[in-house]
């Protein structure tokens, strides 16, 4: 079978990501839905293959490269599983971390640049340079997230940005995983509830309790 290379929840939805289509499935009644990426019959080396996934209420976005060309583009889903090109992705990294914030997608870019995108139609709305504290961020984007209270933005170096909702400016987080200095394998953030956070990376995983407001390590074998 296919194998999974990407996954998104939102709600009762999970979405499970692998070549050429995301198959769509209802926690609660089991009811399975198949989302194509492509068109046609799977042929080996002419996929599309999905690099990152999100999704909300409405719609799936999908980061996908086209085998065949290299190519890579963002694509948007709806819910009645038609397709939809938004825009070509310039550039030769494959790590194209994002997420949708109300009517924007959010893009990490080069070291200390977000790029924002419309939802709707795929355009450019500008390009922002992160600042904590009055200084340019300068580390590179692993990952992006958004909850209710507004963005986050995990950093190669751990470190931990958020910006709330309206506001222009960003916050650093005063802790950071105990990890030895100069190290720089962040991959992944995921946001729990009440304010606890997830950090991942090679041979790390770490917990922040907002209840103790501390880094706790967990052992991910």
């Amino acid at each position: 079978g296919n194998s999974i290379s990407q996954l998104a929840l939102n709600d009762n939805q999970l979405y499970c990501a692998g070549l050429d289509s995301i198959v769509q499935l209802d926690l609660q009644d089991g009811q399975t839905q198949t989302l194509r990426l492509k068109d046609g019959a799977y042929m080996r080396r002419q996929s599309a293959r999905p690099l990152q996934m999100t999704a909300n209420s409405e719609r799936v976005f999908v980061v996908v490269q086209e085998e065949l060309s290299g190519e890579v583009k963002l694509v948007r889903i709806e819910k009645d599983g038609s397709r939809v090109q938004m825009r070509s992705l310039v550039g030769q990294s494959l790590q194209r971390p994002f997420a949708t914030l109300g009517d924007s997608i959010w893009f990490a870019e080069q070291a200390g640049y977000l790029l924002r995108i419309n939802a709707e139609n795929g355009q450019m709305v500008a390009t922002e340079q992160l600042r904590s504290s009055g200084q340019a961020i300068t580390q590179r984007f692993v990952d992006v997230k958004t909850d209710l209270q507004g963005l986050w933005a995990l950093t190669e170096d751990g470190r931990i940005y958020h910006r709330l909702y309206g506001r222009a400016s960003w916050m650093a987080m005063a802790k950071r995983p105990g990890v030895p200095k100069g190290y720089r394998g962040w991959q992944c953030l995921e946001l729990g509830p009440r304010g606890d956070i997830y950090v991942g990376g090679r041979g790390e995983m770490w917990h922040y309790d907002h209840y103790k407001d501390d880094w706790v390590a967990i052992d991910p074998q």
